[in-house]
């Protein structure tokens, strides 16, 4: 072992609670084990009146926005513990000087051909460099705008059955921590926006918006409150070039987590992308034991960096794996599209453990920079919607 390195950490020993911090609501986590638990969206207290058409309201419960924030908030309260010191053992010996090199290489390609990619060009790229170059420069990114679409399915293969599936549309600044957020339903019956820091909700009897109440119990929201509608779920941004250094490095030090399976030039639009494969596999401790999501904020935290207040949380449990398809854009040199599906936890023998109850499906399109707008407690809302075709996951 490197001397420099702390013991094998045993994730199946029970860990003491954090202690909940003041400020945002703070996630609901049903086991150390169990980060995966449904992440259903915000939720104010519903009109009296019924909606026209005899379309249900959302559920009527006091205690429902505390429940449904934890539910998208950072997942680290109760298993911080574990992940702020989660594999410290797998660091490998390689060295990263040439990683590093071989990601500068593959920007400085992206930048060469730009929009004028062609298919052909694809051989002058390493498909796993390429991806560590644009999910690092990525993640120094100081302002984000990102339209999400999550949603729960029964297994790793199910997209179809959607359950609980809202649309995100957010734009926050890592630096000064200003969010803009709104969310909406499919199917346009359900509006909620972040407005000066209060969640509003859109009565579609009256056609007003309305602020939340005390016995909504939670009434303030933040980028805490939305930290997966302002992320892909796996990366963060607002990184300094030494803190994004740190966090790729240590993910690239875990052999065997991230492998990329494929690469193909794609387009959208009429515009040239690089569409990217990737596994998340969950890699064995060698006193027993998974963990696959977990290294994510293991890396994280290795910048220094508090996940609570930056804010910062993976998708998924410590355990589960996934699978990404990522779309790289040769002329900015970051990402515009993304999807995660999260796979079966693995048990310390490295089964699926089956059955789980739901698994996390995320569709993520980015764009970075410019300004935060203006969100307000005015006007018709839209239907939140994704200018990208989602496609199936394979598994």
């Amino acid at each position: 072992m490197n001397p420099n390195q702390q013991p094998p950490f045993d994730p199946r020993q029970p860990q003491p609670p954090s202690a909940p911090p003041a400020g945002p609501p703070q996630p609901f986590v049903q086991s150390q084990q169990d980060l995966n638990a449904p992440h259903p969206q915000p939720n104010l207290q519903s009109p009296p009146n019924p909606i026209p058409n005899g379309t249900p309201q959302p559920p009527q419960k006091k205690s429902k926005i505390a429940l449904i924030i934890s539910g998208i908030s950072i997942v680290v309260v109760l298993g911080i513990g574990i992940l702020f010191t989660l594999l410290m053992h797998r660091t490998n010996t390689t060295s990263s000087s040439s990683g590093d090199a071989a990601q500068i290489n593959q920007l400085k390609l992206l930048t060469q051909y730009g929009s004028h990619l062609q298919a052909s060009d694809l051989t002058k790229f390493d498909k796993t460099a390429l991806f560590y170059a644009v999910f690092q420069n990525a993640s120094t990114q100081n302002i984000v705008n990102a339209t999400v679409d999550r949603y729960l399915g029964s297994d790793p293969q199910d997209q179809t059955s959607r359950s609980n599936e809202f649309v995100h549309q957010s734009t926050y600044n890592y630096q000064t921590k200003q969010v803009a957020t709104e969310l909406s339903d499919t199917q346009g019956t359900y509006f909620v926006r972040c407005v000066d820091g209060h969640y509003y909700s859109y009565d579609t009897f009256s056609l007003t918006w309305k602020r939340g109440t005390a016995q909504d119990d939670e009434t303030t929201c933040d980028a805490g409150s939305y930290v997966y509608s302002i992320s892909d779920g796996f990366n963060t941004g607002g990184l300094s070039a030494s803190q994004a250094n740190t966090f790729v490095s240590y993910l690239k030090s875990v052999s065997g987590l991230i492998t990329v399976n494929d690469m193909k030039y794609a387009t959208h639009d009429g515009a040239p992308y690089i569409r990217l494969a990737v596994t998340i596999q969950p890699q064995a401790f060698p006193t027993g034991g998974y963990t696959g999501m977990g290294y994510f904020l293991t890396a994280f935290k290795k910048t220094g960096l508090d996940p609570q207040k930056w804010p910062y949380g993976p998708v998924g449990s410590i355990a589960t794996g996934a699978k990404i398809i990522y779309y790289v854009d040769p002329s900015t040199q970051l990402p515009a599209y993304s999807q995660i599906g999260l796979t079966y936890r693995l048990d310390d023998t490295g089964k699926n453990q089956l059955p789980n109850t739901s698994y996390d499906f995320q569709d993520t399109a980015y764009s970075f920079g410019g300004t935060i707008p203006t969100v307000s407690a005015s006007g018709t809302p839209q239907v939140v919607k994704l200018a990208w075709p989602e496609e199936q996951i394979s598994q």
